[in-house]
């Protein structure tokens, strides 16, 4: 390994640190309460030295973001592997599956997500950055877009713009649980995330279905059905 090879693995490596450690003590403290000394302190690192990493707290907050935003970006990506099996109304209820359980396994994520276009925090984030939050989400919306295509391609759904219900999906499920996150409102709202969540979904969805009674539904209904089939009997 030459010396240059090394010495990136090692800036590589100290970066990763920073953001392990910063994780923690943001997810502990949240933004303001949070320190860039604790973080140096806890990566046993100088404060100048973190400073050459990321310009600001505010852009090593978004940057943690960036490693929940990773995660989800790949759960969504997994969903693909589902296409050739299941309809495309049983992608988007296991869209809306993954993305629950990831709010719950990282609510951390989703509060910091909620923080990202406040202007205090976005003036302070290196533009390359928050394209590469963007870049995640968009992603994810990708996927969803995909899914609402399939269901156009097998007569399931309407023929709609599938960018703009990928967005509607999408920013529908973020506001319920933005929402909800406060246990305040929840105690107001009195019906649990989850519940709200699924009917909120469900009625998106069914304003994509073409009827149940229409010759085209009967008819992916039949085709689906016997894939279904075949696909048990060849286990």
């Amino acid at each position: 390994m030459g010396v240059q090879e090394r010495r990136e693995r090692e800036k590589l490596a100290r970066k990763e640190a920073i953001l392990n450690a910063a994780q923690g003590i943001f997810f502990d403290k949240g933004l303001d309460r949070a320190t860039v000394d604790e973080i140096a302190e806890a990566t046993e690192l100088s404060k100048g030295t973190i400073y050459l990493y990321f310009k600001s707290k505010e852009e090593l907050y978004i940057s943690v973001l960036l490693k929940g935003l990773d995660i989800l970006a790949e759960q969504f990506e997994d969903l693909k592997s589902h296409f050739g099996a299941q309809r495309a109304d049983e992608l988007i209820k296991e869209a809306r599956e993954t993305y629950y359980a990831f709010y719950r396994t990282y609510p951390e994520f989703l509060y910091i997500h909620s923080l990202l276009y406040h202007g205090r925090i976005k003036e302070k984030i290196d533009p390359d950055i928050l394209a590469d939050t963007h870049d995640k989400t968009k992603q994810c919306l990708l996927v969803l877009s995909d899914i609402i295509q399939k269901g156009i391609n097998d007569g399931l759904f309407r023929d709609v713009d599938t960018w703009k219900t990928a967005n509607s999906f999408w920013g529908a499920a973020t506001g319920v649980m933005m929402m909800m996150d406060d246990e305040d409102h929840q105690a107001f709202i009195t019906i649990p995330v989850k519940e709200l969540m699924d009917d909120t979904i469900e009625m998106l969805l069914d304003s994509l279905m073409i009827t149940h009674s229409s010759p085209v539904f009967q008819r992916t209904r039949d085709i689906s059905q016997r894939s279904q089939r075949t696909q048990r009997n060849a286990l």
